[in-house]
């Protein structure tokens, strides 16, 4: 009886590590389908699809859209710049000048700005809300559609 028991115990903790062993990996990172990067403002707008097979998932992980923009920079030209702490300053033609910011939009919802100052954009009938994470830890996923647009203050 007592061999029974470690031989039922021993099963159920080789079970349970097995367990945590793919637990750790990350199913929210993409690896097949699209997104849409739209860089708009007045009359200027400018549509990306980007295939996620062509990110990697390391760079997906620590970079967020900027894994993006750095495939579209070798793919498309995109440009962009950041300020010294990291914040986005232009992309292509957008960009942070006197009392207008660039203003990111996304389709993710865990990515929503869910404070008093949320604000949406409207873009094919579908309306955007803002962003409530910077560009570096924005989640990017399958058929998700990220807008950079600007706001004045």
């Amino acid at each position: 009886m007592k061999k029974l028991l470690t031989v039922i115990l021993t099963l159920a903790l080789l079970c349970t590590l097995s367990l945590a062993l793919f637990a750790c990996t990350d199913p929210a990172t993409p690896d097949e389908g699209t997104m849409t990067l739209v860089l708009l403002e007045g009359d200027y707008a400018e549509e990306f699809t980007v295939d996620l097979d062509k990110l990697t998932s390391s760079e997906q992980k620590s970079q967020g859209l900027f894994a993006v923009f750095d495939y579209l920079k070798q793919t498309e030209g995109l440009t962009y710049t950041t300020d010294a702490s990291g914040f986005l300053t232009q992309v292509n033609e957008i960009k942070q000048e006197g009392n207008k910011y660039i203003y990111l939009y996304t389709s993710v919802a865990k990515d929503e700005d869910l404070t008093q100052y949320a604000s949406s954009i409207e873009y094919k009938g579908n309306q955007y809300p803002n962003s409530g994470v910077g560009a570096k830890d924005m989640t990017i996923e399958k058929d998700c559609v990220i807008i950079i647009s600007v706001i004045v203050w």
